[in-house]
């Protein structure tokens, strides 16, 4: 290849290759031969694309499809053949520029013949109302798309379901049929969803300090309760006490909130933990007046 390019590179008016430009690609043409030769065809392919940046040649253009058609990027390849193929070349146009040409021509028929293609069906849903993507590009149910050879992801959604399906495509596997089913995979209300069970862990942690309050404050008060009993004599009692009582009877409230907020929260952590519900709203716990109240979102 090397010799080819030289011959095609000094065939080029000055003008529209300085010998600068000139030297410059045909030195990246030899590294990219280089590389080309150890099978290093992404390196090879960015040598061959900046030397036809410097002075433009077929032959730098059909090595570049050549790169993509060896790693198995076989569109882009066909896209780069088809351009070596469009080329305009002039009567006096070097020989090398012909042969890639022609190279081109022949090269660009076989790897189409080798580009795989897909066919996507799916089931459950009217076709107008499904999306359908191929590792994120848009495809139309029921008709082919063209694919590198290798693995692939289809993706199909509608109102209510999605569906993800992976393939790999083979060479010259036309038309390669792959099929899903929303029906299956419904997320309508109907659906079963799990929330996380981190609310209800929450809920049975706080219903744990609840009772730890309630029961510390309960004992307090019962202290505090039995040291001014000791003192009254029927149902009257030492005035000095009188302070004593007050806290008893503050520890006695505080314990009884304690235990109801924490058996509250207790039976919220077991709900939560066994429905473990799904959806934006949060459940809430709230306590008032008239009592506590569980509300949750299904």
């Amino acid at each position: 290849m090397a010799a080819a390019l030289a011959i095609g590179l000094a065939s080029l008016p000055a003008s529209a290759a300085p010998q600068t430009d000139a030297q410059r690609a045909l030195d990246r043409g030899y590294e990219g031969d280089a590389l080309f030769a150890k099978g290093k065809w992404d390196e090879a392919y960015d040598l061959f694309r900046q030397a036809d940046a410097l002075a433009h040649s077929p032959v730098f253009v059909l090595y570049m499809a050549r790169c993509r058609r060896n790693a198995g990027r076989l569109l882009e390849a066909a896209e780069i053949y088809a351009r070596v193929t469009a080329e305009a070349l002039g009567p006096s146009a070097p020989k090398p520029f012909r042969g890639a040409v022609d190279d081109a021509s022949s090269e660009l028929a076989e790897v189409r013949a080798r580009i795989p293609s897909l066919v996507v069906k799916v089931a459950g849903r009217p076709a107008g109302h499904v999306e359908v993507r191929v590792d994120g590009r848009v495809a139309r149910v029921g008709e082919a798309i063209e694919l590198d050879p290798g693995e692939h992801v289809v993706l199909a959604t509608a109102p209510g379901a999605e569906a993800k399906e992976s393939v790999v495509l083979k060479e010259r596997g036309r038309g390669t049929v792959v099929s899903i089913d929303l029906a299956s995979s419904s997320k309508g209300p109907g659906a079963a969803r799990r929330g996380s069970l981190v609310p209800g862990i929450l809920s049975l942690s706080f219903a744990a300090v609840g009772l730890e309050l309630g029961a510390i404050a309960g004992a307090l008060a019962a202290r505090d309760a039995s040291v001014v009993k000791e003192g009254c004599v029927g149902d009257r009692c030492l005035r000095e006490d009188a302070e004593l009582l007050d806290r008893a009877n503050t520890l006695a409230t505080v314990s009884t909130v304690g235990f109801v907020v924490g058996g509250v929260a207790l039976t919220t952590g077991i709900v939560l933990i066994a429905v473990r519900p799904g959806g934006e709203s949060e459940p809430v716990v709230s306590i008032g007046p008239t009592g506590a109240r569980l509300r949750l979102s299904f």
